[in-house]
């Protein structure tokens, strides 16, 4: 293999391979912790409980956390550890895969801001729920009326969000604003199968039902989470302090100095954003209170995927076709050069190549009287 074929082999196979080891490390990660104090140890407990019981959701329980929500519990349950490396492994697997099929990350220092941003993951899980989503909206607008790979990667992120949303309530508040709003755009395109929010209402109840819930139960559940995230907000909302709200507004406000609003594709993907933006502050500063740190590592994932989407207007900025036309047009300006050319050579004058041929132009013939051909004479001969 010559040195080009090493450098392609190592931009699409082996800086995506080592990206998705690291983001299955990381998301893999139990957090089971040896002891928990405060009022956290009641919830985390329940989140255990309830799976390893079989209690039904919507029923049984009511909470911004679902039946997949065992996940996230800090307390060891010898019953459901085999279940948690499931699914957590699974995610983390598929959520990395999407990444490297839908960003352009093929660069080194791509995969070391790519690797940091992973590994915060093993500190802040809450922030993993939202990219599925965020890939999903940038996907989609990428995605031709024929691309099939583009589609099977929107199936895959599906699934994706379908584990989500039944993990924690913030996950439904973008994951679905998300789907109706890429498939109104797909439908505007004239693309009127929805196979994406088919595939996510038929993940969401598998899920549902693999986790040992009732299907009956599955609207009551989800009306849930709205009834106790509104009661949250009402009742123990925490308010971060307004210096990291300050940092955070900044840190958004350069982030979305990168959003395009020309085209229905870069306004789809700018609203998107934005409402990512929103969910990531709730998660962080209201729901958090006083650790609002989830909202910033959500906040540096979205700028990562501003720097390397396709479908970015900051991406686009530097994009091939735009240089390409910057080049055709200076390109276009040479040639108007060729009008400043003289058109005729007088006839005492020639021209010498290198090639040791001489270029002579025609003696003016007189009027009424058709010129001479030009003639090209060198080593070997006149042409």
């Amino acid at each position: 293999m010559n040195t080009s074929s090493l450098r392609a082999f190592g931009r699409q196979t082996v800086i995506p391979a080592l990206g998705i080891i690291v983001m299955v490390l990381s998301l893999i990660d139990t957090g089971y912790q040896s002891s928990v104090r405060g009022l956290d140890l009641s919830w985390h407990a329940m989140l255990g409980y309830a799976h390893a019981h079989n209690l039904q959701h919507g029923r049984d329980l009511l909470f911004n956390y679902g039946p997949l929500s065992f996940m996230e519990s800090a307390i060891y349950f010898e019953k459901n550890h085999a279940d948690v490396l499931l699914l957590r492994g699974l995610y983390a697997l598929t959520l990395g895969l999407c990444f490297f099929c839908v960003l352009r990350i093929r660069r080194v220092i791509d995969l070391l801001l790519f690797c940091a941003l992973a590994l915060f993951l093993v500190l802040l899980h809450d922030v993993y729920l939202l990219l599925p989503a965020l890939l999903l909206a940038h996907n989609e607008v990428q995605r031709g009326p024929k691309d099939r790979a583009r589609l099977a990667v929107s199936i895959v992120l599906a699934f994706d969000m379908a584990l989500a949303c039944q993990v924690q309530s913030g996950a439904v508040f973008l994951s679905v604003p998300v789907l109706l709003l890429v498939t109104a755009y797909r439908i505007r395109l004239r693309d009127y199968v929805p196979v994406v929010p088919v595939c996510f209402v038929f993940f969401s109840l598998l899920v549902f039902a693999w986790a040992g819930q009732d299907l009956v139960n599955f609207p009551a559940f989800f009306a849930g989470y709205f009834d106790v995230s509104q009661a949250y907000n009402a009742d123990m909302g925490l308010h971060a302090p307004w210096g990291y709200q300050l940092a955070f507004a900044l840190g958004a406000l350069v982030v979305g100095s990168t959003f395009g609003l020309r085209g229905m594709q870069q306004l789809l993907v700018s609203a998107l954003s934005i409402l990512y933006l929103m969910v990531a502050y709730k998660m962080g500063f209201i729901r958090h209170g006083e650790h609002p740190f989830a909202s910033f590592l959500a906040l540096a994932f979205l700028g990562a995927v501003q720097l390397w989407s396709p479908a970015s207007h900051f991406r686009n900025r530097g994009h091939p076709p735009d240089r390409a036309i910057a080049a055709a047009g200076r390109r276009v300006q040479d040639l108007s050069l060729v009008d400043q050319i003289p058109r005729r050579v007088p006839a005492e004058h020639s021209v010498q190549t290198d090639a040791g041929c001489r270029l002579s132009a025609p003696k003016s013939e007189g009027p009424g009287r058709a010129p001479r051909r030009h003639s090209v004479q060198g080593h070997s001969g006149a042409i």
